[in-house]
């Protein structure tokens, strides 16, 4: 008698399949997605990184700048000022830049989002699912990046340091309501703003996005009760893979698409229209 086996979330899912996706425990990843599917949309949000993770490694064969790399740079070019990264905001603050430059930054820098991002943000704000971006950069630079590049719909809440200005739109600060946020501190922005998350207290099913192993303490001070870490490993893989791995329920590598994303999301949509 042939044994039948039931098909699985995971085999059914072409993403999964690619040479370039690494699951390192299936069992666990099939148990997390299936609960978000049962969940519905009403039961899941979405918590990620913004650079490597939202914006690409790299595009038409060059490295693709981070926005503290790329709209820094510009920042030093727009106002004359030669200093790099040693004291990096308290250069920021000295170079005197206005708020109007922000936007022309953006429309000259060459951060590219992944392939997809525009659809993963449309299908979110069509079932009422929040985005909540948190990053180390600078908030005010990636709402420019989104706004430009794709669309900062009413779903979508960027956190991390947030540059502050004075009556004449100069620059005067940057934090994260007095805390600077960095790659190993990103749990504070969790508890800076609890209010916010704890509106959200009743969305327990969370998919969380990254490219670093910091990007996972996003997830510090969360209610939830599943949690799938999709982590995006752009560079030094023989090096960095087992421990991504071992840190992510999904790993992919060097790819420069939110299609991986976008068909867990999808699946959920579409079990939640059914029901």
């Amino acid at each position: 008698m042939d044994i039948i086996t039931k098909p699985t979330v995971i085999s059914q899912t072409p993403e999964f399949q690619k040479e370039n996706i690494h699951i390192k425990d299936p069992d666990k990843v099939e148990e997390i997605v299936t609960a978000f599917i049962n969940g519905g949309h009403i039961k899941f949000q979405v918590v990620s990184d913004f650079d490597r993770t939202i914006t690409r490694h790299h595009f038409n064969g060059k490295e693709v700048p981070t926005t503290h790399g790329e709209c820094i740079f510009n920042i030093f070019l727009l106002n004359n000022v030669e200093h790099w990264w040693s004291e990096l905001y308290g250069m920021i603050i000295e170079t005197g830049m206005h708020k109007e430059d922000i936007s022309k930054m953006v429309e000259q820098s060459d951060i590219v989002l992944r392939e997809g991002c525009d659809l993963l943000f449309k299908v979110l704000e069509d079932n009422n699912v929040p985005l909540t971006v948190c990053t180390a950069g600078i908030t005010d630079i990636l709402n420019a990046v989104m706004t430009y590049q794709a669309t900062l719909y009413d779903n979508i809440s960027v956190m991390g340091n947030k540059m502050d200005f004075d009556a004449n739109g100069k620059i005067v600060g940057i934090s994260c309501n007095g805390t600077v946020i960095n790659h190993y501190n990103k749990g504070e922005i969790t508890r800076i703003n609890r209010d916010y998350f704890e509106q959200h207290m009743e969305r327990t099913n969370v998919l969380l996005m990254g490219d670093s192993i910091g990007d996972l303490d996003m997830a510090d001070g969360l209610i939830h009760a599943d949690v799938l870490k999709i982590g995006f490993l752009n560079s030094h893989v023989e090096q960095n893979l087992e421990v991504y791995k071992s840190k992510f329920d999904i790993v992919v590598v060097d790819d420069s698409t939110m299609d991986v994303p976008n068909a867990v999301v999808n699946k959920i949509m579409l079990s939640s229209q059914e029901t």
